[in-house]
């Protein structure tokens, strides 16, 4: 570099540096200062990044509508699922918590090309600043700029303890032990819940997603419990174990709570994640119980080879009870004896009546949703029901003996005696009758 040019580099890297110190000593220093300072350094687009994808705040001098991942900051806030999973797969996130000095990047969702740095906060790595390649080219120089910036935005966070989101320790602190079933008596959860201002509602569900197979944690689980958070007003979303844990509440039990779900399934289906979802309960003292229901759900949901991947406890408790049983007895001992004995009837003459009367009673007892589902005529199906009374010389009006056929299917089903995961599956084709 010629003489002159490095004279100008240094005078604009004193001035850059003096602007930097100036601000971080004065006590009415803001994040968005230090920003700015930065861009008239860069003139390039500069945005900072917690590790959930989240914005924690980005120059506004340029808009640019036609690079995904600056439009998804611009417009949402983070990034979507797309672009998470693309940095995900090309260990994006992983270089930028390893490097320890900055790097240029031009990822397939990013029309612009960035230098990366990482800003670490006691240690620990909290945040990302990317600098966006659109005024004027890099230069060697930028990388230096981008190291010192990193750096006095680390020191920028460490002076502001909210900007570190420390508000939210003690809130993810209480909610680990409610869950745990460390947490005192009633009186005090409800105190420190009104202290905290979690703004739990009347009805409270728990979903748990299962996040134990996945090797990148720090952005992915950081960006779905953000995600979550943000889709889901008044929820609460921490990592707890091999799990994120959702706290969603509500006023009333109505459709908001369906609506809800159905994010949380298309998100879980983004990412390959079975969802457990526990059964409603009332009083944040049951928590712990409505965690475990989470849990078992998911457990029972993998284990029946079910095809979704939401998994309702109360579409699985009696698998729970079968589980339960299963440890200390044979559960083929507690199966009625006619539902074995039509088992062997439809070996014996290669007939399917064992199915009937499963998706029968599946259905609420309704010979017309069960023939839908089986994809026969119903008089097919009252054909069927005739023929199973007869075979078992029973009468399916006998509502003690329907109960305890319909317990019995569902051991068996537990137990892997009968196959019916076709039923739960609107895609598979049935036998024909």
């Amino acid at each position: 570099m010629p003489d002159n040019e490095n004279e100008l580099y240094n005078e604009a890297a004193l001035s850059f540096t003096t602007k930097l110190l100036d601000a971080l000593a004065s006590p009415q220093s803001r994040l968005q200062q230090i920003i700015d300072i930065g861009y008239e350094a860069l003139n390039n687009p500069i945005i900072v990044t917690g590790t959930g994808w989240k914005i924690i705040t980005m120059t506004e001098q340029d808009m640019l509508p036609e690079d995904m991942e600056w439009s998804d900051f611009a417009t949402h806030g983070m990034l979507s699922p797309d672009s998470v999973n693309m940095n995900i797969k090309t260990k994006l996130a992983e270089r930028i918590e390893h490097s320890e000095a900055p790097f240029c990047w031009h990822g397939h969702n990013m029309k612009y090309r960035r230098i990366f740095g990482r800003i670490m906060v006691g240690g620990n790595f909290t945040a990302a600043l990317s600098v966006v390649e659109y005024n004027r080219g890099f230069t060697d120089q930028d990388y230096k700029i981008v190291s010192t910036l990193c750096r006095a935005v680390s020191a920028e966070l460490q002076k502001n303890p909210n900007t570190r989101h420390a508000r939210y320790l003690f809130r993810e602190e209480f909610i680990t032990n409610l869950l745990d079933g460390t947490v005192m008596s009633t009186a005090a959860i409800a105190e420190q819940a009104t202290a905290l201002n979690l703004g739990i509602k009347k009805y409270i569900y728990v979903i748990s997603l299962n996040i134990k197979e996945f090797e990148d944690p720090n952005y992915l689980f950081s960006y779905i419990c953000e995600r979550l958070e943000r889709m889901i007003p008044g929820s609460h979303a921490i990592v707890h174990g091999d799990e994120i844990v959702l706290i969603a509440t509500y006023s009333d039990i109505g459709e908001q709570f369906a609506t809800d779900l159905d994010f949380v399934g298309k998100l879980a289906k983004k990412f390959g994640i079975h969802c457990g979802v526990s059964r409603c309960i009332t009083d944040l003292s049951d928590l712990p119980l409505a965690y475990r229901q989470s849990i078992e759900a998911i457990r029972l949901g993998i284990y029946m080879e079910r095809s979704g991947l939401i998994c309702k406890y109360s579409d699985y408790s009696i698998y729970h009870i079968a589980r339960l049983c299963s440890e200390s007895t044979e559960l083929d001992t507690l199966c009625h004896p006619k539902v074995w004995e039509l088992l062997e009837y439809d070996k014996a003459h290669n007939t399917f009546f064992t199915e009937s009367l499963y998706v029968y009673l599946m259905c609420g007892r309704s010979a017309p949703a069960a023939a839908q589902k089986l994809h026969f005529h119903r008089n097919t199906m009252y054909y069927h029901l005739h023929r199973i009374e007869e075979i078992l010389d029973v009468d399916l009006n006998d509502n003690s003996l329907l109960f305890s056929l319909e317990f019995s299917l569902k051991f068996m089903e537990y137990n892997k005696r009968i196959d019916t995961k076709k039923y739960y599956d609107d895609t598979a084709e049935a036998p024909e009758a």
